[in-house]
C-alpha cells in the first residue's frame, strides 16, 4: 500500500487462485482461499508497512440470451472490495511485550477525543512515544485506526464494559458485554496497530 496510488494500478505481490461457486438466489456461501506467503514485509511501529487484499467477484454469464441488452461477458467483474491489513505478531514474556520476535518497551498516553488524529499521532511519535490507550471508543471511528496504521501508534482499545453498571448481576449484562468484545476484535482484526484489547474502564464494584 502507498498513500494516493490506486490499487487499480498498484504492483501485485501475491495472486490467489480464482474459486467458482454456484448459487442460487436467495442463496449465501462462504469461501476459504489459503495461499502460503514466503517472507512478508512485517508491520511495526518504526516501519508500519502495508498491504491491500483486493477482491473481485465475477459472473459467469453463458446462459444470457445473445442480443439481450447490456449483456454481460463471459467473467466480467460485477464487484470489488479492497481491504488494507498488515502482518505483524506479538505476545508478552513476562513484563516484556515482545513484536515481530523484538521487545519492544511501550511508550504512550491515553485520552485522545477529538481534534485531527493523524496531526496528534505524528506528534506522539515524534515525541518518541510509540503507544496510546483509547478512552472513549464512540468517538474513534475507523478512520482513527487506518491513520493508526499509517503512522505506526500502536493501540490499546478499550472495549468491553466501562464504568459502574446497575446491570453487573444480571447475566444478560455479561453476555451481552462478551458479545461486544467478541465482535469488536473481529471487526478490527485487519488493523496491525491494534495490539492490546482492554476489557473494562474506570470499574467499580
Amino acid at each position: 500500500w502507498q498513500k494516493d496510488v490506486n490499487i487499480t494500478n498498484a504492483k501485485s505481490i501475491l495472486n490467489l487462485k480464482d474459486e467458482s461457486i454456484v448459487l442460487l438466489a436467495g442463496q449465501t456461501s462462504k469461501i476459504t482461499l489459503i495461499q502460503k506467503w514466503d517472507n512478508p514485509h512485517l508491520w511495526s511501529q518504526e516501519d508500519p508497512f502495508l498491504y491491500v487484499l483486493k477482491t473481485e467477484i465475477k459472473r459467469a454469464n453463458e446462459n444470457k440470451p445473445v442480443g439481450q441488452a447490456s449483456r454481460l461477458s463471459k467473467e466480467e467483474t460485477i464487484d470489488t472490495i479492497a481491504n488494507r491489513f498488515g502482518f505483524r505478531e506479538f505476545w508478552i514474556e513476562g513484563t516484556n511485550f515482545i513484536l515481530n520476535g523484538f521487545k519492544v518497551h511501550l511508550y504512550g498516553t491515553w485520552n485522545v477525543d477529538n481534534g485531527d488524529f493523524r496531526l496528534i499521532f505524528e506528534a506522539i511519535r515524534k515525541s518518541n512515544m510509540n503507544a496510546i490507550r483509547e478512552h472513549t471508543p464512540a468517538i474513534w471511528g475507523p478512520y482513527v485506526l487506518d491513520d493508526s496504521d499509517e503512522v505506526g501508534i500502536m493501540i490499546f482499545r478499550n472495549v468491553g464494559a466501562g464504568f459502574s453498571s446497575p446491570y453487573n448481576d444480571r447475566p444478560e449484562f455479561w453476555n451481552n458485554t462478551e458479545d461486544i468484545v467478541r465482535r469488536e476484535i473481529r471487526r478490527d482484526r485487519n488493523h496491525p496497530s491494534v495490539v492490546m484489547w482492554s476489557m473494562s474502564n474506570e470499574w467499580v464494584q
